[in-house]
């Protein structure tokens, strides 16, 4: 059953219309239900919630750890497998895909370790996730300044400031999504995908047909908003790509996507088990 309601309609700060433009936009309403617990250790929980919104419903998995948590991203110089950038067996982790990519190379920043493997485009997104010595961020890509030591752009910023900053359009496209969030005390990790593009499996789900079911961008931001109770959020490339993993000892469980991804976010809460082998 449906416990919650959020009613919302918002217009992106950075879209492109003249400023003198009037632009009707329509109410989205979304729905989030109670919360079922899949995997619990010290300071990282993995639960799934029941989503509906624009005559579509699904799940959504949802990872927190506290802002203390480590983070990584794994790189590729080419698209590969999402389990090529998993962490060694053990171990308390999540990760989930990481940016769009075009082709064979990343469409925007990608920082690791404090090397820059692909620079920041004005193409690749208006926000940055980023880690360094004043933690976690979620910044538009104008205001990041180097300093981090591990950052990832991408396309596009869903909240900022706690409001949801995507357009409501009527036909928006519809896909599995993925995002990472913050609040003043946790981390949110999170994919959804439509109960259509879902199979059940051992060890987790699989997901399939993603384009074209699941919500629409600025659905997908009111649920991760209510979801993760977000400050800040940014959408991670999702359709195909759409794939999360979390490991808790000998516990685990994977959303398994479509198609190989270019990158990935790695998050932890011990150091050592944030680099994949």
């Amino acid at each position: 059953m449906i416990v919650a309601l959020i009613i919302s309609c918002h217009v992106h700060p950075e879209s492109s219309l003249p400023a003198e433009a009037t632009l009707e936009l329509p109410a989205r309403a979304t729905g989030l239900g109670e919360p079922q617990v899949l995997i619990k250790g010290d300071n990282l929980v993995l639960d799934v919630l029941p989503w509906s919104a624009g005559g579509d419903q699904g799940r959504l998995w949802r990872v927190t750890v506290p802002l203390t948590a480590s983070m990584h991203i794994a790189p590729s110089d080419h698209v590969v497998p999402f389990a090529d950038f998993l962490p060694a067996a053990g171990g308390t982790w999540a990760a989930i895909n990481g940016g769009f990519y075009e082709g064979d190379h990343p469409m925007g920043l990608v920082l690791t370790g404090g090397v820059e493997r692909n620079a920041l485009q004005p193409g690749g997104g208006s926000g940055v996730f980023g880690f360094g010595p004043t933690g976690l961020h979620i910044v538009h890509r104008d205001a990041w300044v180097h300093g981090d030591t591990e950052a990832l752009q991408s396309i596009d910023r869903l909240v900022d400031g706690g409001v949801n900053l995507v357009n409501a359009r009527l036909e928006a496209p519809r896909a599995a999504r993925s995002a990472v969030a913050l609040n003043a005390d946790t981390l949110c990790i999170v994919a959804a995908a439509s109960d259509a593009s879902i199979s059940d499996e051992d060890g987790g789900v699989r997901l399939h047909a993603t384009s074209g079911r699941g919500p629409t961008l600025g659905e997908f931001a009111d649920l991760v908003l209510a979801a993760c109770k977000a400050d800040t959020a940014l959408n991670l490339d999702g359709a195909v790509s759409t794939q999360l993993a979390v490991q808790v000892s000998d516990a685990r469980f994977e959303v398994r996507g479509e198609r190989g991804t270019i990158n990935a976010v790695v998050v932890a809460t011990d150091a050592g088990a944030v680099t994949p082998p």
